[in-house]
């Protein structure tokens, strides 16, 4: 499986550390989450460099943010800070951390574009099924037809 590695995406896992941050604390499962979650990603040595300072000298939430700039990359932040966050049980900071969060990925989305996007996306799928479901309609009845005059 590839998975190409943008400066965006990067971010978000240098996000994801600091969201363990948060509360001025990183805690044994914490750092086992994000260990583990960051063994699977095939990131640059440089990249490697970064991600173990981070870990061991941790950076501010907001330092990063500005730098994830794909929807979907700062979805995955958002999730993972629910993720995260339940690892060793939700403090106040984490929570207002998380509304916080959620509010400015939020507010950068356009949800009657997106809703508008995949809709037009699944009637393409249908109306591609559509034609599909014909040409086989059209291909049994053809053998059908062969097999009765044959």
């Amino acid at each position: 499986m590839s998975y190409p590695m943008t400066e965006s995406k990067f971010n978000m896992w240098r996000g994801t550390i600091a969201l363990a941050y948060i509360d001025s604390e990183l805690t044994k499962e914490e750092r086992s989450w994000i260990q583990d979650h960051l063994r699977k990603i095939p990131f640059s040595q440089s990249q490697w460099e970064i991600l173990a300072k981070d870990l061991e000298e941790g950076l501010k939430l907001d330092d990063i943010l500005p730098l994830i700039t794909e929807p979907k990359d700062r979805a995955f932040l958002l999730n993972f800070a629910n993720q995260l966050f339940r690892e060793d049980g939700i403090v106040p900071i984490e929570k207002k951390t998380y509304e916080n969060l959620e509010k400015k990925i939020m507010q950068g989305i356009d949800i009657l574009s997106i809703t508008n996007k995949i809709e037009k996306e699944f009637g393409d799928l249908e109306k591609e099924r559509e034609l599909e479901r014909g040409k086989l309609k059209g291909l049994f009845k053809t053998l059908i037809d062969y097999f009765l005059d044959h």
